[in-house]
């Protein structure tokens, strides 16, 4: 599904709205399309409006009916709701079971889902005031010099106020004036370039056709063939060819595409930059910059020769996204995801704005072609949230002649959907950005019809477990990350967690009186609290002899001691299965459990399943202190039967499905083929189980597109 992006209208009356190619006048009643009036009117017009006074948010139907139809209106309501929601739907060209404008949420009401923006209001005029009388003077000639003179210093002053308020005004910021939707695939896109006719993209997740490009001025994506394996588009020169990258596993190489026809000229193969993150020619096309996860900064000459390494961090610091100025003289990169600035020399080495929002996450931007704003995208990392995206921001770098140094930057959107990777047009008019709306759909398999259904009305919650007593249940929402507890049917919801903490993979306690959680903290270590299940303040569980992440905690069947792993899949050599006693608080290490993590204690307490580093699910048996292989190959979100004998888990590959393995060894048993399922959640997957043995999913409603979106500096 598809939301709105921008601050709601409270009073859309005082101007025009404006969304994709139409626009309302709520003075005049009339909605056109490109200029051109489209019929509608009556009741009708005044829905549309009601939705757009309250873009992104539902509009119930009681809100209808109170807004748009009269108070003694009640037999002939829904039908003229219905009525009027259709007539609205073929003004825009829309459809309800592909809506773009217009989301149906059944029971509930209605939600305006496109982009839109606000009028726009013309800047305030200075008055002037009228000059002071002068009384009479007796002698003319003095008078007249002396008038003069006042004259000659009042112009002066007046020249000089002028020239220093010139200097000092502040300049119309930066503001997006329209959003356009280039994509409508659904599929995860980055932006890489254009070359002012092409917007170059890459598919993620997508090996066969990994490379797309869709016209500027709008049109159907076409995919561009590339032999490289793990292709990348790291830059698009001035002539049009496009910069690639390509990482074969063990070394990295860089080509030269031109497009069309797809002729490829090898420019530099070397060990040395088998890690590379990001990279970027330089305006002339002679110099080519690319920078390490290890943070360095390296340069070469446009043929690959004469490599360089430009600068250096003091320790190994993550680094990105690497940007030149449009003359060249400079190149702007992160590192720990905070702007820095370099002289193309490798002089003048500095933060840029390190006072501004301490906690910002910045990435992803560039400079317009006219040098004068630098966008790019930015989150507050004091919200923990596990997916990093956020919304643009633009340095404003116009030259002023009394300015000492750069001011913070300007807020470009805000509202609901999120963005990421900008690309600047090449005409300073637009930008081009990644839009994303994250939401899910919470849908349970149920085995009569073969299907997955709706639960709980679609909502959008993962981390789905019920009580031991079945009666109540514990979930997160998505993508706010706001853990609630409920009962069993979703209703008498109770917050038990807020911002900026984001709960994964809570757990009931045996007795049912507390729920067992993990996350990220601030400082990127995991960390595990127990919360009441009744509402109260969460603790930390921390080890006393172990200094350590605390991932996936899973309770003992006494609720006396929590098994976790002090690593995951990203670093599978540093981690291990632990025990922690929660009254002594000593932690010990599971016999053979190196490299394991993403543990789960089975409910008779016999067993404790784990994945190795290949993601083979494995289980521990404390009767005879061994582990056993049940499952090789990749496997997810391991999750026990009630009665301890199957092991469900997630396989999301291209032949992917939910799966279900007897302990006591035999072939695991397919239950859902999940062949076309779009999964979503905090960690991009995620499997649950209700207390019937039905899988739990969250089938992603949201949407990631490209967008083009419109400049203004007035």
């Amino acid at each position: 599904m598809k939301e709105a992006v921008g601050a709601p209208y409270t009073n859309p009356a005082s101007g025009v709205i404006r969304f994709g190619s139409f626009e309302v006048d709520a003075r005049s009643g009339e909605l056109r399309r490109n200029g051109r009036k489209v019929k509608l009117s009556g009741q009708p017009f005044d829905v549309l409006v009601a939705l757009l006074e309250k873009s992104g948010e539902v509009v119930t139907r009681d809100e209808l009916r109170e807004k748009v139809w009269s108070q003694d209106t009640f037999v002939d309501f829904e039908h003229g709701l219905n009525t009027a929601i259709n007539k609205v739907r073929e003004a825009l060209g829309d459809k309800a079971d592909n809506p773009r404008f217009i989301e149906t949420l059944p029971r509930r009401g209605y939600r305006f889902l496109a982009p839109v923006t606000q009028p726009e209001t013309a800047p305030a005029i200075p008055v002037v005031g009228e000059a002071p009388s002068v009384a009479p003077a007796k002698d003319a000639h003095r008078r007249a010099r002396l008038y003069s003179g006042i004259a000659t210093a009042v112009a002066i002053v007046l020249a000089l106020g002028s020239a220093g308020w010139y200097s000092l005004r502040p300049l119309p910021p930066l503001r997006i004036l329209s959003y356009t939707q280039m994509t409508h695939d659904g599929g995860h896109k980055l932006v890489a370039g254009t070359d002012g006719v092409r917007l170059y993209f890459m598919r993620a997740n997508n090996s066969t056709d990994p490379i797309g490009e869709v016209p500027v001025q709008g049109g159907e994506p076409m995919s561009i063939p590339v032999s490289p394996p793990q292709p990348g588009i790291l830059d698009v020169l001035q002539d049009g060819s496009l910069l690639v990258g390509s990482n074969d596993g063990t070394n990295f190489s860089l080509w030269r595409m031109q497009v069309p026809g797809g002729t490829l000229r090898h420019i530099a193969g070397m060990d040395l930059l088998r890690f590379v993150d990001a990279g970027g020619a330089s305006p002339d096309g002679r110099t080519i910059a690319l920078i390490t996860i290890k943070g360095d900064l390296i340069l070469m000459d446009g043929d690959g020769s004469h490599v360089r390494t430009l600068v250096s961090p003091p320790k190994e610091i993550p680094g990105g996204d690497v940007a030149w100025s449009p003359d060249g003289r400079k190149l702007r990169f992160t590192w720990n995801q905070r702007y820095w600035e370099v002289a193309a020399d490798g002089s003048g080495l500095h933060p840029i704005r390190p006072d501004w929002h301490p906690d910002a996450w910045e990435c992803c931007g560039g400079w317009t072609p006219d040098g004068k704003f630098f966008v790019f995208e930015s989150r507050d990392s004091s919200i923990n949230m596990p997916l990093p995206f956020g919304q643009l921001w633009a340095f404003d770098e116009r030259p002023r002649t009394f300015r000492v140094s750069m001011g913070d930057p300007s807020q470009l959107t805000t509202g609901p959907m999120r963005w990421l990777r900008v690309v600047p047009a090449r005409d300073n008019r637009e930008i081009f950005a990644e839009g994303l709306v994250l939401r899910g759909e919470l849908v349970r398999y149920d085995s009569s019809s073969k299907s997955l259904q709706p639960l709980w009305h679609g909502i959008s919650a993962e981390y789905v477990e019920y009580s031991p007593d079945g009666k109540s249940v514990v979930y997160v929402t998505f993508p706010q990350g706001v853990m609630w507890r409920a009962n069993r049917d979703g209703s008498s919801p109770v917050q038990l967690t807020g911002p900026p903490v984001y709960p994964i993979t809570p757990h009931w306690s045996p007795d049912g009186s507390r729920i067992l959680y993990f996350t990220n903290g601030f400082d990127e270590q995991r960390r595990a609290y127990v919360a009441p299940a009744d509402g109260g303040e969460s603790i930390e569980i921390s080890a006393a002899n172990l200094k350590t992440d605390i991932m996936d905690p899973t309770w003992s069947p006494d609720g006396r001691s929590i098994a976790f792993s002090r690593g995951g899949v990203e670093n599978p050599p540093y981690a291990d299965v632990e025990i922690l006693d929660l009254a002594s608080r000593q932690a010990k290490k599971v016999a053979g459990s190196e490299g394991m993590w993403s543990p789960r204690w089975s409910p008779d307490g016999q067993y404790i399943a784990a994945f190795d580093p290949t993601k083979s699910l494995r289980i521990f048996d404390f009767k005879t202190g061994k582990w056993a292989t049940l499952e090789k190959g990749e496997c997810d979100f391991p999750t026990w039967s009630r009665d301890s004998h199957f092991l469900y888990f997630l396989r999301s590959t291209e032949n992917g499905g939910v799966f279900r393995v007897p302990v006591a060894g035999a072939k695991p048993e397919k239950l859902l083929d999940l062949s076309g399922f779009s999964h979503t959640g905090a960690l991009s997957i995620w499997l649950g189980i209700d207390s019937d043995g039905a899988p739990l999913l969250l089938r992603d409603a949201g949407s990631d597109e490209i967008y083009s979106l419109m400049l203004s500096q007035k």
